[in-house]
């Protein structure tokens, strides 16, 4: 530590208050003319440690993205994004392809919370298109974590066939590492797809089976999972006092085990089944209920569901003032959030999932951004431009 006080009494460095363990900022002309000065050898055992202390923190914050600090966890994985991206790029340019898969898999929540698709996708393909130029088999259950990962989030571009093929490729690698519930969880979202794509008894029984397994092996964290995806299916099948009993199961075993994502997401499928039988005054306290949930995550993806939703046929039924969803005022009373993609429902497609609607994005985007006020500084740009920041490549693709 005596270095780093000499360096902060020269005003080289300052210290950021309130971190634990304690952090440090440098300006960005000394940080360039100490990287000049230093010797490749030197930048690469560098970057290394980087790597290693990035991975370390991800890693030790992954779990808690799905329990009651999840708010707080949220909140530090947004404060290291530049970080994030300076090891991944890093990882991929010096070759550590497992070293960026597991940085991958181990952001994919946080960026599907986030909105941070196309970044997403773009570091996870890298990742795994460099694993498989790798002459090491990947860890199992990385592997499956960052399949995982594509899954969720090119779902939410729409691309259906491609996300049922990802969490089919999943729910087989965590079955192989051994894991029983994350196998069931994924399994679950392949009943969905493949009740989606026709296939609706094979698919509601694969669900069943999913929830049934999850239940045996004591997983909350799947079974709420498995039961929301029974309840969205069974709504879609028009049985919509089934599909609410399993809504509230599910929300009830998500409040217990304080996964506040899984409580608002089985909110929101109770509040479109309120919406399909007129009752206006609970999908209205649905959505009160599933936006203060959304409120203390900063979660992005779901406000947006959300705010489609209220804009929605369905709401126009109410009277006007203060029953009566306004998505427009509630964007303009949130503009550090602007949207990179548009979710919501589909009237067309019996799923009416969060990807379902990308093709009106464009419309939905540009709606929010005219409420959003003032332009957004360079930290929020990276929402609307996904891929980039202070340390990240072009080169980092989406597939």
């Amino acid at each position: 530590m005596q270095p780093l006080t000499a360096l902060v009494r020269r005003s080289l460095l300052t210290v950021l208050p309130g971190t634990a363990p304690r952090r440090y900022r440098m300006l960005r002309t000394i940080k360039h003319f100490a990287w000049q000065q230093s010797d490749p050898a030197e930048r690469r055992w560098t970057e290394g440690r980087h790597r290693t202390h990035v991975l370390a923190r991800v890693a030790a914050r992954q779990s808690a993205l799905y329990g009651p600090n999840s708010a707080e966890v949220m909140g530090e994985l947004s404060a290291d994004q530049a970080e994030h991206r300076a090891a991944l790029v890093s990882a991929l340019a010096a070759g550590e392809a497992h070293c960026a898969l597991g940085l991958a898999g181990g952001l994919y929540w946080f960026w599907y919370r986030m909105g941070r698709i196309g970044e997403g996708l773009g570091f996870l393909h890298a990742a795994l298109d460099a694993v498989v130029a790798d002459h090491l088999a990947p860890e199992r259950r990385q592997f499956a974590r960052a399949t995982a990962g594509v899954a969720s989030l090119t779902y939410l571009t729409g691309n259906r066939p491609a996300a049922s093929d990802a969490a089919r490729e999943s729910a087989a690698a965590w079955a192989a590492a051994g894991d029983r519930a994350e196998a069931a969880r994924l399994s679950a979202w392949c009943g969905y797809f493949l009740s989606m794509d026709g296939d609706h008894d094979a698919g509601l029984d694969l669900v069943r089976d999913s929830a049934a397994t999850a239940r045996a092996l004591g997983s909350g964290f799947a079974e709420a999972d498995a039961r929301m995806v029974l309840g969205m299916l069974l709504r879609n099948h028009g049985r919509p006092l089934e599909a609410r009993g399993e809504l509230v199961t599910a929300i009830a075993i998500a409040e217990r085990i304080g996964n506040r994502w899984s409580v608002g997401s089985s909110t929101w499928a109770l509040m479109k089944s309120a919406m399909d039988a007129g009752d206006v005054d609970a999908a209205m306290s649905a959505a009160r209920d599933m936006q203060s949930v959304l409120e203390v995550d900063g979660d992005v993806t779901s406000w947006l569901v959300l705010m489609h939703h209220r804009r929605g046929p369905g709401w126009r039924r109410a009277p006007r003032g203060g029953r009566r969803a306004r998505g427009g005022g509630a964007v303009t009373g949130r503009p550090d959030r602007v949207p990179a993609r548009g979710d919501g429902p589909d009237r067309r497609s019996p799923g009416g999932g969060c990807g379902a609607r990308c093709a009106q994005r464009t419309g939905l985007c540009t709606a929010l951004r005219a409420r959003s006020g003032p332009r957004p500084g360079p930290d929020q740009r990276t929402a609307v431009q996904p891929g980039r920041g202070e340390c990240a490549k072009p080169a980092v693709r989406a597939r």
